[in-house]
Parts: C-alpha cells; structure tokens; sequence
C-alpha cells in the first residue's frame, strides 16, 4: 500500500540487512516493535538465532506493512498463509 501523500525518495547506497526471520513483536503504547533475526555460528560454531535488526513503527505503519506484504505475496503467486519447506519450492 503505498502513501501516495508522499513521494518515495530511494537513495543509491540505502543499507539492505539479511534477516531468516522476524522473530518477536511487541506492542507498547501504539509502537509496533519487530525484531529480526538470522542464524548464526555461536562460540562452538553452533547455530544460534541471533537478533540482527529492530524496526518500530506506529500501529497504523505496522497494519500498513501487513497488508501490502500479504498483497505482494499473493501478487507473486505465494500463499500467505502457507509456509514454503525451503526456497524454491512451492507453498504446502
């Protein structure tokens, strides 16, 4: 859903960050918190899931980021309810 109130400025060197998942939500006082996630190697050389990045936002912004996340899905040919095994391969 875009906010056609306000033009979308994309910088050249905007930082991108590799997350395997949004691991936690939290909501307080109408900010959406999610936490990231990726698996990493731990002292032993283990996976460990490890929090990499953090984004808040109004409630409004987090409702927003859901429904144009689950319209580009199904835009894509994926189902948003269904998970995929592995990359690749198709919804179960």
């Amino acid at each position: 859903m875009a906010d056609e109130q306000h033009p979308l400025n994309l910088p050249p060197h905007l930082p991108e960050i590799f997350v395997d998942e949004a691991a936690q939500f939290f909501l307080l006082n109408g900010v959406l918190r999610i936490t990231f996630a990726s698996v990493r190697p731990d002292e032993k050389g283990g996976p460990v899931r490890t929090a990499t990045a953090r984004i808040a936002m109004p409630v409004r912004g987090g409702q927003k980021f859901a429904i144009g996340l689950w319209d580009f899905l199904k835009k894509q040919g994926l189902d948003p309810a269904k998970l995929v095994t592995s990359p690749g391969q198709s919804p179960q």
